[in-house]
């Protein structure tokens, strides 16, 4: 049995405290804005586990005093969500939680590997091909189809929660922003990382599952080229600008498009696009098998941390073209 999991069961049986079951090792893995992630070794077994912490007293005031009731809701409401995924070979897995007085306890598998941009740039070290975009991105898609079948919304797929294991497969983690989406009517409230938050969340509109697919659009962009579809401009296809661009096969290139449509009816679904050619002729001649330019510039995204800068911008890109959009569909 895994350390603490059958006591999650029944909080009658499971003892408040974490280190009934766990004992710290003090070794910090990550770090996040309000929490970080450290190694506990379970006290029956030693085998480890990623603990993340999140601690009530490093937030900000007001949320520590107003909305106090309220992240106590979200962090009941993570705890269900990530109770619904189970296990799937390409999400992290969620074991039990601890909530104590000063701090939440979220205990995962423990992972071995490294975020996948680093990974990327630090193992071909320039030498890249279409074929390793082709396992990553079938391996997210595969991901994120297992959620939207489960009728979870990740709504931050970013760098950072992209894992490459030792193993070759890339696991989805960060679901601190996910939601279950109850209903079929849609879902409200600005939350995600701009530069991959999908325009339909910055009209302050409804969405659904497809918000997801658009910042895959951006991280299959980001490894195919190693810059940002939506960094230099606000035309509806500045990424075609890019001179990596016209280096990649076709078949990347209709790929991106159709998950980058502005448009979220337009904008193609997980399944739909793990039926794409892309995923299902990498032994054809189109595909581009060195991709150097992208990992040179990869390396550089990464190693600045650009797409950091893409984040903390405002969205008037995706503002100035929504605008056209939802007037063009009679939105305003």
């Amino acid at each position: 049995m895994i350390c603490g999991a059958g006591c999650s069961r029944n909080s009658d049986e499971r003892p408040e405290a974490i280190t009934d079951f766990y004992r710290d090792s003090f070794e910090v893995i990550g770090r996040g804005t309000w929490s970080f992630v450290k190694v506990y070794l379970c006290k029956g077994s030693a085998n480890a586990y990623a603990v993340k912490v999140r601690q009530k007293h490093k937030m900000p005031v007001r949320q520590t005093w107003k909305y106090a009731e309220k992240h106590k809701w979200e962090f009941a409401e993570e705890k269900k969500i990530l109770s619904k995924l189970g296990l799937h070979s390409n999400i992290v897995l969620f074991i039990t939680s601890f909530t104590e007085q000063a701090q939440h306890f979220q205990v995962f598998e423990r992972l071995y590997g490294a975020d996948l941009y680093p990974s990327v740039t630090g193992k071909y070290g320039g030498s890249h091909c279409e074929k390793d975009v082709v396992g990553y991105m079938r391996d997210i898609l595969n991901g994120l189809r297992y959620c939207h079948e489960k009728k979870i919304i990740h709504r931050n797929v970013i760098p950072p929660n992209l894992f490459l294991t030792n193993s070759g497969s890339v696991k989805l983690v960060g679901f601190s922003l996910a939601l279950y989406a109850k209903h079929d009517a849609g879902c409200y409230g600005i939350v995600g990382t701009a530069g991959y938050r999908a325009p339909e969340i910055t009209w302050v509109d409804v969405y659904c599952y497809r918000v997801d697919l658009f910042a895959c659009g951006c991280i299959l962009y980001n490894l195919l080229t190693g810059s940002h579809p939506f960094i230099h401009n606000t035309r509806e296809r500045p990424f075609s600008l890019t001179p990596a661009w016209k280096l990649i096969s076709r078949w990347a290139r209709d790929l991106v498009t159709k998950m980058l449509f502005f448009d979220p009816n337009k904008r193609i679904t997980a399944a739909q696009a793990l039926d794409h050619p892309f995923f299902h002729d990498v032994g054809r001649v189109g595909l581009n098998d060195n991709l150097t330019i992208a990992v040179e510039e990869l390396t550089k995204f990464t190693e600045h941390k650009l797409w950091e800068r893409v984040a903390s911008c405002d969205d008037r890109p995706y503002l100035c073209q929504s605008l056209r959009i939802r007037k063009h569909y009679g939105k305003v």
